[in-house]
């Protein structure tokens, strides 16, 4: 008797459960319908509204938004590593410089971009013209060496290193001033470190 009320249960159970699946069923799909129109009617999105900053003006100032300012510029390598001690700390002590010329208003960031260059022509510039002088079998070998160093390892990225400060400054104006003054004491720093520094211009920043 038991065993006939469960069986009973079961059949007036499967129904409702096949019910709820076609339920859901429907309205993840009109759920999904609805997400197409509303990507289909969505307006496209402005140059304007996918920028991350407010203005860039041709003299390389970047205003990020109201109130905050920077300047981005590019320094070759500093060759920390492979100097003595002496240097080391001399470097270390002007870095630090840097640091300390920095405010409140003042913060900086620091970039390193790896670009691909092309291969061929990296290679084609590093390797040994054959002169037929009688030593064009090391000149094979050495670049022999050289097309393998670049295809198994990383020589052919080139890095590009970058510094931007930000300032703080109710207007344009008033930044000015603080970045030109931050722009030579990164100047005077780096050269210190043996470090060429460039100022890039807004068309630079842009690429």
């Amino acid at each position: 008797m038991n065993l006939e009320k469960n069986d009973s249960k079961k059949s007036k159970k499967q129904p409702k459960d096949k019910q709820a699946k076609k339920v859901l069923k429907i309205l993840a799909k009109q759920k999904k319908q609805r997400g197409k129109n509303q990507r289909r009617d969505a307006p496209p999105l402005s140059s304007q509204r996918s920028l991350t900053y407010k203005a860039m003006y041709e003299n390389g100032v970047c205003e990020l938004k109201e109130g905050l300012f920077s300047r981005t510029f590019k320094f070759s390598d500093i060759n920390y590593a492979i100097a003595d001690q002496s240097e080391q700390e001399l470097t270390f002590s002007s870095y630090c410089e840097l640091l300390n010329s920095c405010d409140s208003d003042t913060s900086l960031q620091i970039s390193i971009i790896n670009r691909s260059k092309d291969k061929k022509q990296f290679e084609k510039d590093l390797s040994y013209e054959l002169v037929d002088d009688g030593l064009d079998v090391y000149r094979k070998e050495m670049n022999h060496m050289i097309s393998n160093k670049i295809k198994y390892g990383n020589s052919s990225l080139q890095k590009e290193k970058y510094i931007t400060f930000n300032q703080r400054a109710k207007t344009l104006e008033q930044a000015i001033p603080a970045l030109n003054r931050l722009q030579g004491d990164l100047e005077d720093q780096f050269s210190e470190m043996g470090c060429e520094v460039e100022e890039l211009s807004g068309i630079e920043r842009l690429r």
